[in-house]
């Protein structure tokens, strides 16, 4: 990379920040990770139209974090830290919040919005009204809830959102956009999927599943990066120096060219993530197990107490 270019943790230059990715879910780990990556290339090639649109519950961790973004023009920190030292960096790929439970009008108009391109998901594994293994929808209050006239107009669950926005953008003749969950759940994208075809299918709307089969793409990522709790919205987000972003390239509306950035970045576009994840499973989460096993025989209750004792980390 030329010796001019900018530092990982260097903030953006003085550009236009567009709002091309809406993110639903957003937390500490959306945070420290998507917004970090999206930073980092916003720092890189200036004017973008990839900035962040966030959306979440109406909680009183949401109204707090509106309140401290709106006051610092959406710039926030995060904290790198590792056994030798602490990077802090300033963070602003972010443009905005909404809260979905206040303002659900507003959360569907950005998603119909044509500046939308990919729409990300950090909703946890409770989110996706499903079972995991299956794929097989669970109803609830909020998913009955969305396929009544009020709950499309005023939706309460991430299926409800997305599968009415894509249905007024077909109506509209605009095309879809990606959907990509960020959750740490093997074959996110393919769960994704199967959740939004099943929930569109209960809906009003003929030919809606077909459509979001031709013009709605799902891709499979993995993620990494520890990101512990914080407890006000002003605080730094704690994380640590790693992250890793596996994404499968299928994206039917146009991505980040992530390929400007250097390798040390973390991001990997691959057209088979599958290779990747079972590397995470088989080695990173298979290593931490046994660690943990050993640690707590040993006394310990914390990692960081585990791997300062000789006895466990040699």
């Amino acid at each position: 990379m030329p010796s001019d270019a900018p530092a990982a943790n260097a903030a953006p230059k003085a550009a236009p920040l567009g709002r091309a990715i809406v993110h639903i879910g957003f937390g500490n780990f959306c945070r420290a990770h998507l917004a970090s990556f999206i930073h980092d290339y916003y720092a890189t090639v200036g004017a973008s139209e990839w900035g962040i649109v966030g959306i979440d519950r109406d909680t009183p961790r949401t109204v707090d974090m509106i309140e401290f973004l709106t006051s610092t023009g959406f710039t926030y920190q995060i904290r790198a830290d590792s056994s030798t030292q602490s990077d802090i960096s300033d963070i602003r790929s972010v443009i905005d919040l909404i809260n979905m439970g206040v303002e659900p009008e507003k959360a569907l108009t950005n998603l119909i919005d044509p500046q939308t391109r990919i729409c990300s998901l950090t909703i946890t594994e409770k989110g996706y009204y499903c079972d995991l293994q299956t794929g097989q929808l669970k109803m609830n209050h909020e998913l009955e809830h969305d396929l009544t006239p009020e709950g499309r107009t005023r939706p309460k669950s991430m299926h409800g959102l997305v599968v009415e926005a894509l249905q007024t953008r077909r109506a509209a003749g605009m095309p879809g956009f990606t959907l990509m969950s960020l959750d740490n759940i093997p074959g996110n994208g393919n769960i994704l999927k199967k959740a939004i075809m099943q929930f569109a299918e209960l809906t009003s709307h003929d030919g809606l599943a077909d459509w979001i089969e031709t013009h709605v793409s799902f891709p499979n990522s993995m993620v990494d990066r520890i990101t512990p709790n914080t407890k006000t919205a002003a605080d730094i987000v704690a994380t640590e120096p790693f992250r890793q972003w596996v994404v499968e390239d299928k994206f039917v509306n146009g991505r980040p060219v992530f390929e400007v950035l250097p390798p040390s970045t973390g991001i990997i576009i691959t057209a088979d993530v599958l290779p990747y994840e079972h590397m995470k499973v088989r080695l990173l989460n298979g290593s931490h197990s046994a660690l943990s096993y050993l640690s707590y025989l040993a006394g310990h209750r914390f990692v960081d107490q585990a791997m300062a004792d000789p006895k466990v980390a040699m």
